[in-house]
């Protein structure tokens, strides 16, 4: 008799569950294709948004960005998952992320606004007439504090 020689891939087969040398499923194949696509969406929108000039203009990108991106990496991963209730606890996660990330983006913009943060605009960009703020409700106010008054004006 020989000396079995001592080999690591039992514990790692434990914890990942793919034994070593294994050949994967076509579903986990047809699964790497939405977590990469979400991953580059994600990656590609975290680094624009970090161009945009001020916080209106990062915030709904980054938003639309999250909902995307984890909508396709979740989603892969359901694919790819072996065990049908896994694909079904990811779908739920997924819709409630789905429907969560748009309202927090929506209460994070209304709370900025309420506080008095304007949108950054470029010299000359409020040229034209705007509406005429009627009512003086913050919510419901239009742009008309972007047109410079006649005394401002040169």
């Amino acid at each position: 008799m020989t000396p079995s020689t001592p080999s690591f891939s039992g514990p790692i087969a434990e914890l990942t569950g793919f034994e070593p040398g294994a050949v994967a499923t076509a579903l986990e194949w047809i699964g790497i294709a939405p977590v990469l696509v979400g991953t580059f969406v994600v990656f590609t929108g975290a680094l624009g948004v970090a161009r945009f000039p001020d916080f209106y203009s990062r915030v709904h990108p980054a938003g639309m960005i999250d909902a995307l991106g984890q909508l396709l990496i979740l989603g892969g991963l359901g694919i790819a998952s072996d065990d049908p209730w896994i694909a079904l606890k990811l779908a739920l996660i997924s819709s409630v992320l789905f429907i969560t990330a748009p309202t927090s983006t929506h209460a994070l913009v209304r709370a900025a606004w309420r506080e008095g943060l304007r949108p950054w605009l470029k010299p000359g960009d409020a040229q034209g007439v705007l509406e005429k703020d009627t009512d003086h409700n913050p919510v419901t106010a239009s742009a008309s504090w972007l047109v410079a008054k006649k005394e401002d004006r040169p």
